[in-house]
């Protein structure tokens, strides 16, 4: 039976607060969660889609032309953003 991350992370608080984990202790929690799951419902809260729900977190999605230039892009956020002007 599989376990996932939000029950693996429950758990860790409640040890924590039990104290089964001390305050100086280094608790690792595996997380396989990645950003491809949900992706319809992460859309629509960035994208303030979903009725009742204020967004405070959101960050509006940004189109690209394509996946090369998406990557480009990406890449020039991560790495080069300190060095020179976006080549996009």
């Amino acid at each position: 039976m599989p376990v996932y991350a939000g029950v693996a992370l429950a758990a860790l608080i409640k040890l924590r607060e039990r104290d089964v984990i001390g305050k100086d202790d280094l608790a690792v929690v595996v997380s396989t969660a990645h950003g491809l799951k949900f992706t319809q419902s992460k859309v629509a809260y960035h994208s303030g889609d979903i009725p009742g729900v204020d967004g405070n977190f959101a960050n509006p999605p940004v189109k690209v032309r394509t996946q090369s230039q998406a990557r480009i892009k990406v890449f020039y956020i991560v790495f080069c953003a300190r060095q020179g002007p976006d080549p996009t």
